[in-house]
């Protein structure tokens, strides 16, 4: 990510990666974040967690640098989205009453999904109840991707005899 930081973009996450502590340190180097979390971090408050709301409800948590938005678009539903790059959240005029942060989650999480997708068809993951084993074949899968990638872009195209310079 280091070409990337530094330039004012914004990164698209899902709630894998997103934490309050990585929108933190993102935001030192003038990125910021948007992205899914999981309820059951540590840095969600408690009282997020109840699961009485009414339809089309958005309950707003802000500290220095980052806001939750918690959005419930069904009755025990709740999305739950941090974004650095808002500090004023508005919601849509229609009768579901969606706040800004899910609509440009919903816009830009097309590389997520896309990549998400990837890691599920190729996998070489082996079935585990351990879960620090699964975070681990699965972040050496996506930086292995990565690697292959970068891999691609630094050679041009060659030609079908060649060998290819990705493969080891």
């Amino acid at each position: 990510m280091e070409p990337f930081l530094d330039k004012g973009r914004n990164v698209t996450t899902d709630n894998f990666f997103t934490s309050l502590s990585l929108a933190k340190r993102l935001l030192e180097r003038k990125t910021t974040i948007l992205g899914t979390v999981n309820k059951i971090r540590r840095e969600i408050p408690p009282s997020t967690r109840r699961m009485d709301r009414n339809e089309f409800t958005t309950q707003l948590f802000s500290t220095t640098g980052a806001t939750l938005t918690v959005y419930t678009p069904k009755r025990k539903k709740a999305v739950y989205i941090l974004s650095s790059m808002h500090n004023l959240v508005q919601t849509e005029d229609t009768t579901k009453r969606k706040p800004n942060t899910v609509t440009l989650y919903n816009t830009t999480k097309c590389g997520v999904d896309i990549m998400d997708q990837m890691v599920r068809e190729y996998s070489v993951r082996s079935g585990t109840r351990r879960w620090p084993v699964g975070n681990w074949l699965t972040l050496t899968l996506v930086q292995r991707r990565h690697k292959r990638k970068k891999c691609f872009e630094n050679n041009p195209p060659h030609q079908a005899l060649e060998k290819d310079p990705c493969v080891r």
